[in-house]
């Protein structure tokens, strides 16, 4: 029965944009066409590629509210922690997210969520290596520093309390997750490829100039458990198996991932096969202003 919920942590996993829709007051998380990236969902043991628009917005949650400190059509909220990476397009010049929806593989749309947690955290100052002649890259660091924070997260948790417990749609006292990953490793270079991928859902493509600076390198790991923001809410796996990427589950064979990933063949020029690198240089999801 569902009628013991009483939170729910939803797990984001991989490059996504998320951003506010001032007409709806949602959530919206946008999925990049990405070579060799798997637009995944549900809960561990039991997750599934997708494809299109996945609507939580009935499904129970009960709708936070976003502080702005001003134009949300061209500011962060203050509760969008700094070590969540963000930026504005009002800042960085991107213009508007791209209507060719051959850009995108799909959306998560979903209520504000009471709180966001960063997970998998590691310092700023020394993993979150990008290109200095990143602007967007650039306004990253500021908003993050400036927030206080000198951690940046790879995994997002989204935390809301249950309105009705009868609507959430998958078992209770599991987490769901989300995911826009590859099945393998990647090196700079192979992130690097996906980030100029991913510019292309802005109509100003080329003003996303954001890349991590060494190429042909492994990306050092950032182990999942180690709960260095200080961050993680009730009701997570206390190991940091809620922590683990899509690569890191294929790895571990967890049975319904080895089912996406089946098809996928390593690429020795890309960084596999070898260990999931899984670190804040690995294509975090950005918060867009």
């Amino acid at each position: 029965m569902n009628g013991a919920i009483t939170h729910v942590n939803i797990l984001i996993h991989g490059l996504f944009f998320m951003t506010y829709d001032p007409s709806s007051q949602n959530l919206v998380i946008l999925a990049p066409n990405i070579t060799g990236h798997h637009f995944v969902g549900g809960v561990r043991g039991n997750r599934a590629q997708l494809s299109g628009d996945v609507n939580l917005t009935s499904a129970g949650l009960q709708p936070g509210f976003p502080d702005f400190p001003g134009d949300p059509l061209t500011t962060v909220p203050r509760d969008v922690k700094g070590s969540i990476p963000q930026f504005t397009r009002d800042e960085t010049g991107l213009g508007d997210f791209s209507t060719d929806s051959s850009r995108f593989v799909g959306r998560i749309i979903l209520p504000w969520p009471g709180r966001f947690h960063s997970l998998r955290c590691d310092d700023l100052a020394t993993t979150f290596d990008y290109d200095p002649h990143s602007f967007v890259g650039a306004r990253i660091e500021a908003r993050s520093r400036a927030k206080g924070s000198s951690m940046i997260g790879v995994v997002l948790c989204l935390r809301y309390k249950v309105a009705n417990p009868n609507q959430v749609p998958w078992p209770a006292n599991l987490n769901p997750h989300y995911y826009l990953q590859p099945c393998l490793p990647h090196d700079a270079d192979g992130v690097n490829d996906d980030l100029y991928q991913a510019s292309f859902c802005f109509t100003n493509h080329d003003k996303f100039d954001f890349r991590m600076l060494k190429p042909k390198t492994p990306i050092p790991r950032t182990d999942p458990g180690l709960n260095k923001c200080n961050d993680n809410p009730p009701g997570l796996d206390p190991n940091g198996a809620d922590e683990n990427s899509l690569d890191e589950e294929n790895a571990a064979h967890a049975p319904d991932v080895m089912s996406i990933c089946a098809q996928d063949k390593a690429d020795t020029a890309n960084g596999g096969p070898g260990e999931p690198a899984v670190s804040p240089a690995n294509c975090p999801i950005f918060y867009v202003g």
